[in-house]
């Protein structure tokens, strides 16, 4: 979808035990695309990962397999627009203005693309929500489950 918009894609992430297939696949794929780069993983928490994501204009996760995306949370709390796939953990509340789209079409990816472009501000996460993550109101979470278990 991004090859085919000319949309600026930056793919961050090195290829998973057992996906040698895809990564290949995703290799031939953008090969020779100017609108395509991809850095095959950074750090966690690094300065470089962090700038990354400061100088995305959005951000997409169009996955069909996802529980919890640390990257997608990542994002959020970032506050950047978010597209992702329209399934189960796109309606946990930290995603709650994200926008859905189905990942097996193209074409809605496209779509998705176009209405990033012209409405972003809307796909915003809210971010009182996203402050549920920090590790202080984590932690407080899992005292008060602990609490009531006694």
């Amino acid at each position: 979808a991004c090859i085919e918009t000319d949309t600026p894609l930056v793919i961050i992430g090195k290829v998973l035990d057992g996906e040698t297939k895809y990564g290949q696949q995703l290799e031939k794929l953008i090969k020779g695309s100017s609108a395509v780069k991809w850095i095959r993983g950074l750090e966690p928490g690094s300065t470089e990962l962090i700038d990354a994501y400061k100088a995305c204009k959005a951000f997409a996760l169009p996955s069909f397999e996802e529980q919890q995306p640390i990257s997608l949370l990542e994002a959020a709390a970032m506050q950047k627009p978010l597209l992702i796939a329209d399934r189960a953990y796109a309606y946990q509340k930290y995603y709650a203005n994200a926008l859905k789209i189905d990942p097996a079409s193209v074409n809605r990816l496209k779509d998705g693309l176009h209405e990033l472009k012209t409405r972003s501000e809307i796909y915003i996460p809210p971010f009182d929500v996203v402050q549920d993550c920090l590790e202080v109101n984590v932690g407080n979470a899992y005292r008060a489950v602990y609490e009531q278990l006694i």
